[in-house]
């Protein structure tokens, strides 16, 4: 999909920013403690002499990462809720592009706290516009792209109609170079400038594409090897400042349609390769014909390693979450600890400080407090390595019971196996019965309910009992458990029942009803 800008070098800074941007958000999941660090954002977005216009409002990063968008309601009212950071807000008219009647787009910044509202009422404008005809190689051009980019970097397309007439309304005041791309990818030609458009002042021009289009092909390759998979890439024109993306395949981008002359390549990172902005060796554009180059990432990113080990013993913690946040709040690498406890986050991280590590444990919700290490710093190529870092274990839930014959509780097991599991039948701890068919299980038990206590005999034998009481027994379950945080949870008389069938030397006797 083409896209454009009006000025060459500022557009390679924000095309590249964007790209990374967008490859590090793919990455990511939600945050698990996003419902206890959220806030709201709310307010009204006010349209001139009371239009009621259908609106909607997008957000995105600070470095304007598209996150999502929503419906504006007929009164004007808007409501979001955010993990706590920093944001841009954009209001849209969603009237069609070509609406010459349409609102200003209009931005705003706002500051989300945790458990705080944040109230940002929005005032619009009503929009300037462009209009025009479209020609490609003297004929009307059909289905032509046409582009209109601000000098603050904002960019407001539409596409032609079969006659090549074109409208964009909705723009905010100010001047624009105005890209147009040939549906065909035949013709091409250098922008329009249209300087200082105010609201309700609609300016008309003649775009004329006479020039040959060319291609490109260029092969991506990081360090010694061909960049593999789909990565998002973006030629740029040295001549006109015009940009072009496309989805690189296989270590190889193909551009057509393209404005005679060198170009620049905007690449994301790949592996441990930063992503990078930089001419493409060779490949000078041609009228008529292709031309091939290639495109090499050079530039390590840095990393964190580390072990992830619990409070109360020291034992490493497995498949634990490790983020990386920017001083901004935002997400910029996540990683799983192995079951050694051990990690690698980042890799792709370019030179930064003010970096927060965050690690919880997902596997075992419940089990573990969250850890943070704040003011972290790193260098592009460099691996940090961190150590040991203690995540802290909450207080544990505890069960407790001895187990019995459940035709005759005055018969106590011992060496039975217990194990409770959880709601989904995933055994969340084991014992064996004491002595006197005691147990106890107190470590790591996180507050829940639908616990299931399982007991069976132990060892390789279905046979427990003294050699007068001598029996078969099955594996039994109770279920309907409930534990707490702190709270011994104490059973009683837990029952295993006689195999049927079984031998069995113990008398009937008082059985356990519960």
């Amino acid at each position: 999909m083409p896209g454009t800008a009006p000025r060459t070098a500022s557009v390679l800074i924000v095309v590249a920013g964007m790209l990374a941007s967008l490859l590090i958000s793919l990455g990511q999941a939600p945050a698990a403690d996003a419902a206890a660090s959220a806030g709201r954002v709310r307010g009204y977005v006010l349209a001139p002499h009371g239009a009621r216009p259908l609106l909607k409002v997008s957000w995105f990063t600070a470095d304007w990462t598209y996150l999502g968008s929503r419906a504006v309601s007929r009164g004007g009212a808007y409501s979001l809720s955010l993990p706590a950071g920093t944001y841009r807000l954009q209001f849209a008219d969603k009237r069609p592009s070509y609406d010459v009647t349409k609102l200003a787009t209009t931005d705003a910044t706002v500051v989300v706290r945790p458990a705080r509202t944040a109230v940002k009422n929005v005032r619009m404008q009503r929009g300037s516009a462009i209009t025009g005809t479209v020609r490609t190689g003297g004929k009307p051009g059909s289905k032509a792209t046409v582009i209109a980019a601000s000098k603050d970097e904002r960019s407001f397309a539409t596409v032609a109609n079969a006659q090549g007439q074109f409208a964009i309304g909705g723009l905010p005041r100010g001047s624009y170079s105005v890209f147009t791309y040939d549906h065909k990818k035949t013709y091409v030609g250098k922008s329009t400038f249209v300087r200082r458009i105010g609201p309700g002042q609609p300016q008309n021009v003649a775009v004329h594409l006479t020039k040959r289009a060319g291609g490109l092909l260029v092969d991506l390759y990081a360090g010694d090897r061909a960049v593999g998979g789909t990565v998002v890439v973006t030629a740029v024109s040295k001549v006109t400042g015009q940009f072009w993306t496309t989805k690189a395949r296989g270590g190889t981008a193909v551009f057509q349609g393209l404005y005679p002359g060198r170009y620049r390549l905007v690449a994301p990172g790949y592996g441990d390769f930063l992503g990078r902005t930089g001419d493409v060796a060779n490949g000078q554009v041609r009228p008529g014909r292709t031309a091939f180059g290639s495109f090499r990432l050079t530039q390590h990113g840095g990393s964190f390693t580390g072990r992830l080990v619990a409070a109360d013993d020291d034992s490493p913690v497995g498949r634990a979450t490790v983020r990386l946040y920017d001083a901004g709040g935002a997400i910029i690498a996540a990683a799983t600890t192995a079951a050694d406890g051990t990690f690698r986050v980042g890799g792709r991280l370019a030179t930064s400080k003010g970096i927060s590590l965050v690690a919880f444990d997902s596997a075992h919700l419940g089990l573990f407090d969250t850890l943070t290490v704040p003011a972290l710093s790193i260098k592009a190529g460099q691996t940090k390595r961190l150590g040991d870092l203690v995540l802290p274990t909450l207080p544990s839930a505890a069960v407790s019971g001895y187990v019995v014959d459940a035709s005759n509780k005055a018969i106590r097991l011992a060496g039975a196996t217990v194990r409770l599991l959880d709601a989904r039948d995933v055994v969340i701890a084991t014992t064996t019965s004491d002595d006197d068919g005691g147990f106890l299980m107190d470590e790591r038990l996180a507050a829940q309910s639908g616990v299931t206590i399982l007991v069976q005999p132990g060892g390789t034998s279905d046979y427990l009992g003294d050699p007068a009481t001598r029996c078969e027994y099955t594996s039994t379950k109770h279920g309907g458990i409930v534990l707490e945080t702190d709270v011994e949870r104490d059973l009683g008389p837990v029952g295993m029942t006689r195999k049927a069938r079984g031998t069995c030397l113990a008398p009937i006797g008082d059985p356990v009803t519960h």
